[in-house]
């Protein structure tokens, strides 16, 4: 639960203002890590309230999951992790965005969400060194290009990247 006094805000119009009243949000979650073998599903599922009036927007549910696979190869030499992370979250009035000030404003013409944002990654260790693989949004414009942040301003299409970690020690 918080509660919030006197909150200065971007209105509609991209102005400042300043809500005198208290807003109160709700937030509950939960947590779970399920583990069979080697198969790893972690998730997380929650659950925000705020009113709709109130100058605060927050998508009312986000659900986040991963699935993985977690072992050692080659005689235990090398740690390894191959999986699939999905994040989730219901349709809601998404901030539009002010690149003159570069302020996030309210907007109340356009909802977002509804959309699963799924990363496929692989990670592995090798003594001091790690080093991963990962797909960004694998399945970008299969369920069509509806994947914002902000009003009118997509998230990252399909995505590789990779990187190397790698610590020297004497």
């Amino acid at each position: 639960y918080n509660a919030i006094n006197n909150l200065v805000y971007y209105g509609v119009d991209a102005k400042p203002a300043q809500y005198s009243s208290g807003i109160n949000i709700l937030k509950a979650f939960i947590q779970k890590r399920f583990t069979v073998g080697k198969f790893n599903l972690d998730n997380d599922v929650t659950y925000q309230y705020v009113e709709d009036h109130l100058p605060v927007r927050l998508p009312a549910v986000v659900f986040r999951s991963s699935f993985f696979f977690e072992d050692y190869l080659f005689k235990e030499a090398l740690h390894s992790r191959f999986g699939i992370d999905v994040y989730y979250n219901n349709t809601w009035n998404t901030y539009n965005y002010m690149p003159a000030t570069g302020q996030f404003y309210l907007q109340d013409t356009r909802r977002y969400g509804n959309y699963p944002y799924i990363d496929v990654y692989a990670a592995f260790r090798v003594k001091g060194a790690r080093f991963f693989f990962k797909l960004d949004h694998a399945f970008a414009g299969f369920l069509g290009n509806k994947y914002y942040g902000a009003a009118h301003y997509p998230l990252n299409g399909r995505t590789f990247k990779f990187g190397i970690d790698w610590t020297f020690l004497d």
